[in-house]
């Protein structure tokens, strides 16, 4: 949800999902081609970050959580959870 919400946001032509089984995880990639942002803002959000909470619920399920991002570039965010 906080994923799709911030890619309505923003300006952008295409949001893709992705799922596969690969060996013993689970790996969902949500990418779009809007603007981007910088990423190290991300980095140094506050605990009050959408992005942070996103990323404390992936490890509590013992899940992996990436994000590729920049600006004019999209935005790129995989989840690797077991199976």
């Amino acid at each position: 949800w906080e994923t799709t919400m911030n890619a309505e946001t923003r300006t952008l032509l295409k949001v893709k999902l992705e799922m596969r089984h690969a060996g013993k995880e689970v790996h969902l990639r949500i990418s779009d081609n809007g603007k981007g942002f910088d990423k190290h803002l991300f980095e140094d959000a506050g605990n009050n970050s959408g992005f942070k909470n996103i990323r404390n619920r992936v490890v509590l399920l013992g899940g992996k959580f990436y994000l590729r991002t920049a600006k004019g570039k999209g935005t790129s965010f995989l989840f690797e959870f077991p199976v």
